[in-house]
Parts: structure tokens; C-alpha cells; sequence
């Protein structure tokens, strides 16, 4: 049943998701008549020394050129006619560069020039959105960069020309999916570790989820820095630092979702790999706050270190799950952390693909990118969210039963006030403290002659309306149905003088109660109190039997008063 469910709510899911991503697909191609990919001839230079002319943009952009830190590399091209613009303006993504940009000869804009004059300079993702004049036809553009690392890099990630405005729109449309995602993911994540760390100390288990939730926030802010909406909120250096960090993360958390949903593997060389995969994934981040070393130049490492730990959690997710057939009932757990690996995996070789020409550096291939990107991780909430919500149905349903069979063992089935059993354990509670305390035995009088004249209803019903005026009179203390027609109060820290007002009370409900009854018998009770300090030993057991003792002095005053009148 529980499988049928996930698989019916995963297939609502997944058709949603899908229909987004056409809708904004469709969305994102209207009315962008006045924005282009670069469809300009650029001519490449590379230290002074031309590597390409009169090449197409694409081509351009999608050259690998063997670079190395202290490099410039050269973009000059002569702008044809786009037609009428507004506003025309360049829209730019670029990694590991410093840049200016000329126009008609004249420095119009310029990003993290300082960088260059440091030795170990920096600039991670970047972009940027700068105007030129409008009477642009014919006029010379040209974009100089400075390469801050030894890598295979395009300067240009991408390029864009059009209307100010309508580059702004299209590029907030372009990675609107990955902006709700990851905004989705952050927020689901801190909820979700919120909710974590409030069952936790109730429930043991749950403690498996708080890594899932850090997990869900460390690929949010992945997806929120890589598709540079935290550049549009926080300063570009702190934003590329946070993306790397964030990067990083996957592996030392990856493998603490597995610790968490695995256990301890039993295998000492599969725990060893573990502790050295998680220290080397922990050294970089250090590594990296320290500015001691860049993306670039540990990415080999890097994509090691996840494939090594996407390897182990397969292995051990395969020899629990299958051979020795453990974990039934966190099957929706491994789905998750099994999805999210297959899709990071494919995320991955998509940015290799697109780096090596197999696929398009161009409009749809970055939207197929933030589809791909987007994807695993939203799976992956979709599976733990499920695995959260039937595990709580699952304790809420434990809970009601432990609630049923709390009332069954310690309420009387009748009356619905504590039973004999609840009141045992209150007294031996009593007794632990060693504190005085006062015991009213409390019987209600005629019922055995209201069941033999009258039937059995009327005794029950002589009954629960006693009931309801001990609750009324005694709601602060505690009390009890421990027989037939005997009931019980315990006072603590009372005095002679508070008893007998509340025995005074008791019996004056009761005589309000008869004047306004229409039943045929007369509600009455005998009651008697004994201190835990009068009996020998100051025992419990005493301590009733001396209460009860003059409880039934008082009943047989009350027969007495009976015969007389």
C-alpha cells in the first residue's frame, strides 16, 4: 500500500515537473525578437598572437585554448546591424578572468582588474550587463582578458546582445527553474532540519534526517550561486567563494547521509575509505577559505573524491539492500540519496559534454542544463519529504495506539476518570518523594439498592454523574475510580481545615444535584481522611485502610440518620 502510494504521488510529481519545464520553455521563447546569441565574427588573439579570425560566435566561444595564469586573451569584433535597439547593451558570463571592455577604442567597463596585480589573484563565476551608445553599427568591440588560472578555459562562458531590459528579463527567465529550486531546496532543507531537531530528542530515529536536511540546503545554494542569482544579492568574490564551499560540501555531507542512513558499515577497510574520502573532502573546503588553493586547480581531485563516494555509498547501499537484505523500511531514503547521485552524475557529464563541444554552448543548452541540474535535487526532496511524512503517520499511528491502551490501563471505562491502576502509580510516585499527603476514601452511598430496584443503567448513571461533581469540586487534585462505587482523592501539603471545606462543598453539590434531579434515589456519599504522618511507618497501604476505616464510621452515621428520619 505504502509502495502504491509513492509510486501514484511520484508519477502526479513528475508530470507537474515535466509540464513546467515545457510551459517555461515555451515561456522563455516569447518575445525576445530584440535579444541574440553573439551573432558577430570575432577575431581571437592570445598574448598578442591571433589564434582565429572571422570566426562565428559559437565557434569562438566554444574554442579550448591550453591558457595559463598571466595570459590575455583577446575578443575584437566590428558590430553589424541588429537592427533598431533602445538600449543596446552586451550581456557576459565568464569564469577564472579579469576583464575590460572597449568600445570604439574607449574603456567603457571593467571587472576585478585588482585581481591581476595579486599574486594569487582570484575570480571565480562572473557577469556582467553593459551598455553601448546606440549608433553601435560598424563600431569596433573589444574584450580583454586577463587569465587568473592555469586551465582550459573560453574567457566567455556566454554572450549575449540586445535591448538593456530584455537581457535582464531573459536572463532572469533563462534559470527562473533553477531560481524557484533552489530557493525551494533552502527553504525545504531548514524546515526540514527544524522538524528534525525537534523530534529527535523524542524519537532517536529521526536523527537520520539532519544530514538530509543540510544536504537539501547545500545543493540549493549550489544551484542559487551556479546560475548566478547570488551575484545579483551579494558582493561577486563572496558569491564564487560560496558556490565552490558550497561544491565542495557534497562530499563530506554525502557521506554523512550515508553514515546516517546506513549505519556504520562492518567492514573495516569500507570505513577507513570513508574517514580519508570525508578528511580530503573537509581539507579542501579548509583549503579553500584559506585561499591556499582555487576550483580549478583541485577539480581533478574534486570529481574523484564525488565519484569515489557515490562508488561507496553503491556498494554499501547494494550489499544492505539486496544481498543481506537489511533496511526494508529505509527504502525511500536510498531512492532519494540514489536519484540525487544519478542525477548529480549526469549534471556533471552534461558541463563536461558542453565544455567539449559534444553539446550546445548556446540559449537552450543552458536551459537544458538547469533543467538537468535541477531535476535530481528536487527528486530528491520529493523522496525524503515522503519518507518524512509516512514516518510521521507512522508515530502519530504508534501514538494513538500507546494513547488507547494508556486509557484502557489507566481510565475507567465508565466514568473516564483515572481507574485503580493510575491511582497506584500516583501514590507510589507519592511515596518515592517522601512527602506528606491526605487520602479521602470516598463511597457512594445506595448502589448496590439502585441496581437491584431500579436495574443496572440507573447505577451507572448515579455514577457518572458523581463522577462529573468530584471532577467539579476536586479539578486541582488528583482523583480516582478504584471499585464499584468507591472513589479516592489525594491531597498534598493540604490542611484539616482545607479538607473539610472540600468534603463540605462535595456534599453541598450533591444536594444541589438532588433538588434539581428527577431520578427516584437520592445522590449521596460517605467520605473519610487519613494523613500519611498518622499511620505506623507512614505507609500507603495504612494510610487508605485508616481513611477508609472512618469512611465507614461516616457511613454508618449517615444509615443511622436514615432510620431516624
Amino acid at each position: 500500500m505504502k509502495t502504491k502510494r509513492l509510486v501514484t504521488i511520484l508519477l502526479v510529481f513528475i508530470a507537474v515537473y515535466a509540464l513546467s519545464v515545457v510551459l517555461f520553455y515555451h515561456w522563455f521563447y516569447q518575445d525576445f525578437e530584440d535579444v541574440v546569441d553573439m551573432d558577430v565574427k570575432w577575431d581571437i588573439s592570445l598574448n598578442g598572437e591571433e589564434i582565429g579570425q572571422n570566426q562565428e560566435a559559437d565557434d569562438a566561444f566554444g574554442s579550448d585554448f591550453k591558457v595559463e595564469k598571466g595570459d590575455v586573451l583577446v575578443y575584437d569584433a566590428v558590430l553589424s546591424d541588429m537592427g533598431e535597439l533602445d538600449s543596446p547593451a552586451f550581456l557576459i558570463k565568464e569564469r577564472y578572468c579579469s576583464y575590460e571592455i572597449y568600445f570604439d577604442g574607449k574603456l567603457i567597463e571593467s571587472h576585478h582588474m585588482d585581481e591581476v596585480q595579486r599574486e594569487n589573484g582570484y575570480v571565480g563565476l562572473d557577469q556582467c550587463i553593459f551598455s553601448i551608445p546606440k549608433d553601435y553599427v560598424g563600431k569596433p568591440v573589444t574584450i580583454k582578458m586577463y587569465v587568473l588560472e592555469d586551465v582550459y578555459i573560453t574567457g566567455m562562458e556566454s554572450c549575449w546582445f540586445g535591448n538593456f531590459n530584455s537581457l535582464k528579463l531573459m536572463f532572469f527567465r533563462m534559470y527562473t527553474i533553477g531560481y524557484v529550486t533552489a530557493m525551494f531546496l533552502i527553504i525545504f532543507g531548514a524546515i526540514y532540519l527544524y522538524l528534525s531537531f525537534i523530534f529527535t530528542p523524542l524519537f532517536s530515529y529521526m536523527g537520520q534526517y539532519i544530514p538530509l536536511g543540510f544536504l537539501s540546503i547545500e545543493m540549493g545554494v549550489v544551484i542559487f550561486t551556479r546560475f548566478g542569482l547570488g551575484f545579483i544579492f551579494m558582493d561577486d568574490v563572496f558569491a564564487s567563494v560560496l558556490y565552490e564551499v558550497a561544491l565542495l560540501l557534497i562530499v563530506p555531507l554525502g557521506l554523512w547521509c550515508e553514515q546516517s542512513i546506513l549505519g556504520k558499515s562492518s567492514s573495516a577497510l569500507i570505513r577507513r575509505l570513508s574517514y580519508l574520502i570525508g578528511g580530503m573532502g573537509v581539507l579542501l573546503i579548509v583549503l579553500r577559505l584559506l585561499k591556499i588553493v582555487h576550483l580549478p586547480e583541485i577539480s581533478a581531485l574534486f570529481a574523484i573524491l564525488v565519484a569515489a563516494t557515490f562508488f561507496l555509498f553503491s556498494v554499501r547501499m547494494i550489499h544492505h539492500y539486496y544481498v543481506q537484505k537489511k533496511n526494508e523500511d529505509k527504502k525511500v531514503l536510498i531512492i532519494a540519496m540514489s536519484v540525487c547521485a544519478f542525477f548529480t552524475l549526469i549534471a556533471f557529464s552534461f558541463s563536461g559534454f558542453r565544455h567539449l563541444e559534444i553539446l550546445p554552448r548556446t540559449a537552450i543548452g543552458n536551459l537544458t542544463e538547469v533543467a538537468i541540474m535541477c531535476v535530481g535535487p528536487m527528486f530528491f526532496a520529493y523522496f525524503i519529504l515522503m519518507d518524512f511524512l509516512f514516518n510521521i503517520s507512522a508515530v502519530y499511528a504508534r501514538k494513538q495506539e500507546y494513547d488507547s491502551l494508556t486509557r484502557l490501563a489507566y481510565q475507567d471505562g465508565l466514568t473516564h476518570i483515572p481507574n485503580r491502576g493510575k491511582a497506584n502509580r500516583y501514590i507510589d510516585e507519592l511515596e518515592k518523594r517522601q512527602r506528606d499527603y491526605c487520602i479521602l476514601s470516598i463511597d457512594v452511598n445506595g448502589l448496590k439498592q439502585i441496581n437491584d430496584t431500579y436495574g443496572h443503567g440507573y447505577g451507572d448513571k448515579l455514577l457518572i454523574n458523581f463522577s462529573k461533581i468530584l471532577e467539579k469540586v476536586y479539578e486541582k487534585e488528583f482523583y480516582a475510580r478504584i471499585g464499584g462505587d468507591e472513589f479516592l482523592v489525594v491531597f498534598e501539603n493540604a490542611t484539616d481545615a482545607i479538607v473539610e471545606e472540600s468534603i463540605e462543598k462535595l456534599k453541598t453539590e450533591l444536594d444541589v444535584l438532588n433538588t434539581i434531579t428527577t431520578d427516584s434515589f437520592i445522590y449521596s456519599a460517605a467520605v473519610g481522611y487519613a494523613y500519611r504522618h498518622e499511620t505506623k511507618n507512614d505507609h500507603t497501604h495504612q494510610t487508605y485502610l485508616l481513611a477508609d476505616e472512618r469512611m465507614y464510621e461516616d457511613k454508618k452515621q449517615y444509615h443511622k440518620d436514615i432510620e431516624k428520619d
